[in-house]
């Protein structure tokens, strides 16, 4: 079981299926998904976070691309340079 928070609407739920858990984990722009309702309501707040991701691709330094490819759980190398990064992670988005 999980707390789903859509950044959104604001909208936090209480969930139990793992294929909708799992769909939302790896899609931080949208979700906020903790294993407890304190842990969510300790997170980021939902104003500063949305913010932060509703920040363009395009305007994301390397280092945020970084931290947004782990959020999105994609194996991100070290070696990638910031339009490699920047393609992946819009692949990822798309596909």
């Amino acid at each position: 079981m999980s707390f789903i928070k859509n950044i959104n609407t604001g909208i936090t739920t209480e969930c139990i299926n793992e294929d909708v858990i799992k769909v939302c984990k790896t899609d931080p722009l949208n979700y906020i998904v903790e294993d407890s309702l304190e842990a969510l309501l300790s997170s980021e707040s939902s104003e500063e976070k949305s913010a932060k991701k509703n920040k363009p691709l395009s305007k994301m330094n390397i280092a945020e691309l970084k931290e947004l490819a782990k959020e999105m759980n994609i194996d991100a190398d070290d070696s990638l340079t910031k339009d490699e990064l920047f393609a992946v992670i819009k692949a990822n988005k798309n596909g």
